[in-house]
């Protein structure tokens, strides 16, 4: 055979062998945990009540890692002015800080 040929053979054949181990063996450095070890982020609106008694719901930016709550930051924006009797549709739970 060419030289060329066996060099090429031995380089393809070591790739296979390399590429064969890597999906033989990735069960065990790839798994869902990457996943939840994942920051990731979402806005959310939080009313509050006002000293006069109004309801004032600014949007939020809510950076996750996993469930635990890492930072809650306005963001820029006049905000949404309620009136007292104001009911959120959410319920009573709408403006707590969640990540799921």
């Amino acid at each position: 055979m060419d030289k060329t040929i066996q060099i090429v053979l031995i380089i393809v054949g070591i790739l296979l062998v390399v590429t064969t181990g890597f999906f033989l063996f990735s069960n065990r450095i790839l798994t869902g945990k990457i996943v939840e070890d994942y920051n990731h982020t979402h806005t959310q609106a939080i009313c509050n009540e006002t000293l006069k008694g109004n309801i004032h719901c600014y949007d939020y930016e809510i950076t996750c890692k996993g469930n635990q709550v890492m930072t809650a930051n306005i963001i820029a924006g006049p905000g949404a002015p309620h009136e007292k009797d104001w009911k959120d549709p959410r319920g009573e739970n709408g403006s707590i800080v969640t990540c799921e």
